[in-house]
């Protein structure tokens, strides 16, 4: 007879099985019992046989994400609330939201005793619905819910609807969150945003991106930014249409994002707006979606305000149009003191060539040509399907020109450093061009 699985491998296969519970609103299914509250996976297998249950109910885990639907019944939504808080010891990682109705004040009575012994939560889910009713009924909720360290807001939009209603964050809500992300939802930063605004972490991918021709009616301004967030924010992804509302006389006068150490976004808005609303002291890495109103002029402004761009170590290419990749070389060959950079999907090939014959050039004639980006030592490359002939030969002639003579300097100066290589999700690449590479892998 086959032996019977250990217990952990139950708990294993059963986390696998709930995770979508985590991020996933189903409709209702008459084809599960309706003493079940719909959808819970955990509660499924926790029903099934009693060695089933026995681990199911001993292990936290699959009980720690809860899903809220307007489109179920209530007492459904307040059943399945109360038996995940109860399992999971009141330790719950995300709870989901999908709202498309208003709750009354006695339902949100009922939310807020569910919620009495939730104890920590980690992620608050939204699913917004573009109608009114969806904005009281969230907005409300949010009011009777326990604060979260991340808020994520996603808009539900189809191509027939628009998401014209601008969301709120309770102040209670926003005053305790590390992390927001707004996805394809108009959020309201006037409504939302005050001193007590502090997090670390900051993405916002608009409904109305970089360069949209018709921004929101009022579009989120950087210059109009808390005094709290200034201080606190160390990450920020952005891409969304907006404008300056002030034209500051000298960058003296403009806030400075004192922390902000990471930046992705549109390099045209970067040079356009963002640089021109903020001071950015601490920047040092950033990572470039698109290269849409970006000029090499503009560029060099940029860098020579912030200090010759000596304090960007990394930069990172988001995957875009060959041609759109190949033009941020001459930006990368700006960056005196550039560590790391980062290639994504198509803008492999095209920069990679580049930096290759650059290299290969200064090869040839090392007491004509300056060398390229003497201080990068860092290559990540990421989802890549390409076979990596020119990116195995640009690896080996750098690596060559860092340990050869007369490239090499002195040691504790050298003029071109050792390249290390990070391959993720490069399923294309040559055999060949993987055992060239390899040596230089981390």
């Amino acid at each position: 007879m086959p032996r019977p699985l250990k217990s952990e491998t139950w708990r294993q296969i059963f986390r696998y099985f709930v995770e979508p519970d985590s991020h996933q609103l189903e409709d209702n299914d008459e084809s599960l019992p309706t003493s079940w509250p719909h959808g819970s996976r955990a509660q499924i297998v926790s029903s099934v046989c009693a060695i089933w249950r026995k681990v199911a109910m001993r292990d936290r885990f699959i009980w720690s994400s809860i899903y809220i639907s307007s489109r179920q019944p209530l007492a459904m939504n307040i059943r399945r609330a109360g038996h995940y808080i109860q399992r999971s010891g009141g330790k719950i990682s995300n709870i989901c939201i999908l709202v498309e109705k208003e709750f009354s004040k006695d339902q949100l009575k009922l939310f807020s005793e569910a919620f009495y012994d939730l104890t920590q939560l980690e992620i608050i889910d939204c699913m917004l619905s573009p109608w009114p009713a969806a904005k009281e009924g969230m907005t409300k909720l949010l009011t009777y819910m326990p604060p979260a360290s991340t808020v994520i807001l996603r808009g539900m939009v189809s191509s027939s609807s628009k998401m014209e209603v601008r969301y709120e964050i309770p102040g209670r809500i926003v005053a305790k969150a590390e992390r927001l992300i707004a996805h394809r939802c108009t959020f309201s930063w006037k409504a939302s945003v005050g001193h007590t605004f502090t997090v670390r972490e900051l993405e916002i991918l608009s409904l109305f991106p970089y360069p949209t021709a018709r921004p929101q009616e009022s579009p989120f301004a950087v210059n109009e930014w808390g005094t709290g967030l200034l201080m606190s924010l160390e990450r920020c992804t952005i891409d969304e249409t907006y404008t300056l509302t002030t034209k500051p006389k000298s960058r003296l006068e403009l806030p400075s994002l004192s922390s902000l150490t990471s930046l992705e976004i549109p390099l045209g808005l970067l040079l356009q707006v963002f640089y021109k609303s903020v001071r950015l002291p601490a920047l040092t890495s950033i990572t470039i979606r698109s290269v849409v109103n970006a000029t090499l002029d503009d560029w060099k402004h940029f860098i020579s305000i912030e200090e010759g761009g000596s304090r960007i170590k990394e930069i990172t290419i988001r995957s875009m149009d060959r041609a759109d990749a190949i033009s941020l070389v001459p930006y990368i060959d700006t960056l005196s003191s550039l560590i790391t950079l980062g290639l994504e999907g198509e803008s492999v090939s095209g920069v990679v060539k580049r930096l290759y014959a650059a290299s290969d050039a200064y090869h040839d004639m090392p007491n004509v040509i300056p060398p390229p980006n003497p201080s990068l030592s860092v290559l990540k490359v990421r989802s890549y399907d390409g076979e990596g002939r020119t990116l195995a030969k640009f690896v080996h002639l750098r690596s060559w020109l860092a340990d050869s003579e007369p490239h090499r300097g002195p040691a504790e100066n050298p003029i071109i450093r050792p390249l290390r290589v990070q391959l993720l999700d490069c399923e294309g690449l040559t055999q060949k061009a993987k055992d060239i590479v390899s040596p230089y892998r981390f």
